[in-house]
């Protein structure tokens, strides 16, 4: 998945703005969030953003209990 989301992505692409569609995922495990964490991190480093679009309570209260805003 993390290769996926980096193809996805690109290096050359310069800033982008990123929304991620959460509607119907219910659970995120470590390895999933630790791709999320790493996809964001390339995202803002090339000066853009990603913002998560309509998740759901499970995965809103695992990204509270590593203290990760939902909209970031």
């Amino acid at each position: 998945m993390e290769f996926r989301f980096a193809q996805a992505i690109g290096s050359d692409s310069g800033p982008m703005w990123v929304m991620l569609d959460l509607n119907g995922v219910t659970l995120i495990d470590r390895a999933g969030l630790d791709v999320l964490l790493d996809v964001r991190q390339r995202i803002v480093d090339g000066g853009g953003r990603m913002e998560l679009v309509d998740p759901s309570t499970a995965v809103v209260a695992m990204l509270h209990e590593i203290a990760i805003e939902p909209d970031s």
